[in-house]
């Protein structure tokens, strides 16, 4: 049988909202520090409504902020095969439009004393050949091709960063 769970609709503003909630300390009334919710089963499909006026609905996925440590660790992979297949494919893309496409935006949050995140793009080590990395631009069927741009980062006390190109070692 099937569940639904599903928020109230308005004529005017916004729809009701649902939301799951994991348990909370006894002495906690906030939202701020509850506990997990785990949705566990054969297929799951997160997916922002549709809309025919206005913006598609969004989805936001973010970790537990802390007072007192690290924030909490947004984790996005794809499951093991043990079976010798492959695992499974991780894509992230935005989808198709009749004018411009999305950004696919990757960076690091700002840091107010220390050093900022790096963005680190690697493949995993393998006992035979690694992956590859490659970092192409789309085909133009019309107009320019796109530009591929990689620069060291600007400076306002210090040296400039610098850009290398390595071979790889034995």
């Amino acid at each position: 049988a099937n569940v639904v769970i599903k928020g109230g609709p308005a004529s005017a503003g916004a729809a009701g909202v649902v939301k799951l909630l994991g348990g909370a300390k006894l002495d906690t009334t906030t939202e701020a520090n509850l506990g997990m919710v785990e949705i566990n089963d054969v297929n799951v499909n997160l997916k922002g409504g549709a809309s025919d006026t206005a913006e598609g609905g969004a989805i936001s996925i973010m970790s537990g902020a802390s007072k007192s440590a690290m924030s909490g660790v947004v984790s996005i992979e794809s499951g093991t095969s043990a079976g010798g297949s492959e695992s499974g494919v991780l894509t992230l893309r935005t989808g198709g439009s009749q004018g411009d496409s999305g950004d696919v935006v990757v960076s690091t949050g700002v840091s107010a004393g220390q050093i900022s995140g790096n963005v680190v793009v690697s493949t995993g080590v393998s006992a035979g050949q690694a992956g590859h990395i490659q970092v192409a631009p789309g085909d133009s069927t019309s107009g320019d091709g796109a530009n591929v741009v990689i620069k060291g980062g600007p400076a306002s006390a210090g040296a400039a960063g610098v850009v290398k190109l390595l071979g790889g070692a034995k």
